[in-house]
Parts: structure tokens; sequence; C-alpha cells
């Protein structure tokens, strides 16, 4: 009907409603501005106009298509799910907050956070002008996303409770760029060929790609504040009585302390983790890969997957741990 539905301020008492309250399955191209919350306790909406000045643009909304502009609102989306934006989330105080599981395509733009306490979004679109992209976020997806620039990838890094971590395929849409962001240092896709202080080549005397943890920060000492390289790779093995390992270099002086966690169906059927700290002395040169942290033996009771990651926990300045990612299973 290319409506507009507005909030707007009477005498006396003066409330301000929402645009969309507990409402569903409606389609709106006209403008929903400043209301409590554009979208409240809604879903399966269609919006292809604009969403402005609003406390929220969607509260506590899902499975909404979202093709148009959320603009000016405290919070873009606040404890929304399963959303589909290929629209832009612009002036925001935090672009997604409290919300998980929302695809964006789009943009979200000049936002104080561009996701904050978010999780498991992915975003294939542009996040920028933003004073930082991630707080308090976990197991966010950047994919093909444009130049992150100048912005702060990570608010409170090294910050006691500031767990935050970002992945990012393809970044600044250069294909086969990877990189994770997280508040204890950085994980990336790099290389055995020699640059800098990677691996001159790979386990197999060839020139392909290994894990690097890099960046590494201060509080990065334990499992409490440890860096992920690995994380929840699932494997399938059959039943019987397994080791597996990791080839490890590292640029640390003398070794580096790393945890290896598998957990694998034990006795009974029952999910049983097995744990293995381990210090892996540094490499003795950049094409020494005979270093490994090798897990205990541990008992598959039936055929079924596994589950492993690989933490650091400890800092040293200036220095990289490197990981072959096929890890040696016996």
């Amino acid at each position: 009907m290319q409506c507009e539905i507005r909030a707007t301020a009477g005498t006396g008492t003066t409330f301000y409603g929402n645009g969309l309250n507990i409402s569903y399955s409606n389609t709106i191209s006209g403008t929903i501005s400043g209301c409590s919350s554009g979208l409240n306790a809604s879903y399966s909406n269609t919006i292809s106009g604009t969403i402005s000045g609003c406390s929220y643009g969607l509260n506590a909304s899902y499975s909404n298509t979202i093709s148009g502009t959320i603009s000016g609102c405290a919070y873009g989306l606040f404890y929304s799910y399963s959303n589909t934006i290929s629209g832009t989330i612009s002036g925001c105080i935090s672009g997604l907050n409290a919300s998980y599981s929302n695809t964006i395509s789009g943009t979200i733009s000049g936002c104080a956070y561009g996701l904050f306490y978010s999780c498991s979004n992915t975003i294939s679109g542009t996040i920028s002008g933003c004073s930082y992209i991630s707080r308090k976020s976990i197991n966010n997806v950047l994919r093909n996303n444009a130049d992150i620039g100048a912005q702060t990838v990570i608010y409170g890094i090294n910050t006691a409770y500031e767990h935050n971590r970002l992945k990012c395929e393809n970044l600044n849409r250069v294909d086969g760029t990877h990189k994770i962001y997280d508040n204890y240092g950085d994980v990336l896709k790099t290389a055995c060929d020699g640059t800098g202080d990677a691996p001159s080549v790979d386990p197999d005397s060839g020139s392909g790609y290994c894990l690097e943890a890099s960046n590494i920060q201060q509080n990065c000492v334990d499992v409490n504040s440890a860096l992920r390289i690995i994380e929840d790779v699932r494997i399938w093995l059959a039943a019987g009585t397994h080791t597996l390992a990791y080839k490890v270099q590292t640029t640390y002086t003398t070794s580096v302390d790393l945890v290896l966690t598998i957990d694998y169906i034990g006795t009974d059927g029952v999910i049983t983790r097995a744990t293995k700290a381990a210090a892996v002395a540094t490499r003795d040169n950049d094409a020494d890969w005979t270093k490994t942290i090798t897990s205990d033996s541990f008992t598959t009771t039936q055929d079924g997957w596994i589950t492993v990651s690989l933490d650091l926990v400890e800092y040293e300045a200036n220095d990289e741990v490197y990981v072959w990612p096929k890890p040696t299973i016996t």
C-alpha cells in the first residue's frame, strides 16, 4: 500500500509503540519509523522499505526478509534470529545485538559495533565504518567481505571476559585468503614457502598450506584464555585403539605449550574426552616437521566421529606456531 507507519508523539502521556507487534506474513514496502520496535516478536514478514529511528529495528523477531534499510536505530537486530537481510543496517549502536543465525548479504555500516553479543551469523556483504566489527561475539563468519580497512576488528583484544572470534573467508575478497581474528591472537592460512618465518616446505616436501598462529596476546596463558588453532574438526574412525598427532613448527625460544583435546565414543557409547598437554620443542630450521603433539592412546568402542581441537596456551612476543592441518592417526 506504500503506507508509512509512524509512532507520533501526542500530548500528556505519550506512548511509542511497535510498528508490527506479534505480527507475521505482512508485506511492507513503505516506512516504519520512530517506534520503540520496528518489528516486535514478529516473523515471516517481507520488508522492502525502511525501518528507521526505532530503538530496535527488529526485536525478538525471526524469519523475516528485509531488502530495504534499517537505519538510525539503537540496535538493528536485537534478540533476533534466522532473518535474511540483503539491504543495509546503518547508523546503529549495534548492527546485530544478541542475535544469531542471521544471513546478511547487504551492508552493516557506521555502527559502534557491527556485531555485539552475537553468534553464528553469516555475512557476505560489507561491514564498514564501524568503530569495532566484533565485541563479545563468537562463531560469526564473514564471507567474501570487502576491505575491512582501518576498523578495529576485535573490541577489547587481550582483555579478560572479552571473548571474541571472527572467521573470515576470502578476506578482502581475495580468493583463498582465510583468517580468524581471536581475542588472544590470529589464525590464518599460510603457504609453506619460506616467506618471513613461515615453513619453507610442507611435511611432504611440497608448498602446501599450513595453519599459522600469530599476533599472540599476553593473556594467552592457559586453557581459559587459549588461542584455538584447530577447532572442532570431526574425523570418522573405526572402533579400536588409536593415537592422533599433529606436526608442529614453532619459532618460540625453546618450546611452546599446546593442548590437544579429543572427544570420542567411549565405554557404553558415552562421549569421552581425552586431553593431552605438551611442550613442543622449537624447530631446528624452517623445513623441520619432526616435532609433534601426540595424544595418549584412546579406544573408540564403536565406529563413529571423533571431534578434535588444538589450543595454544603460552605467550611469547613476536613468535609464531605453525601446524600441519592433516593429523597422523594410528
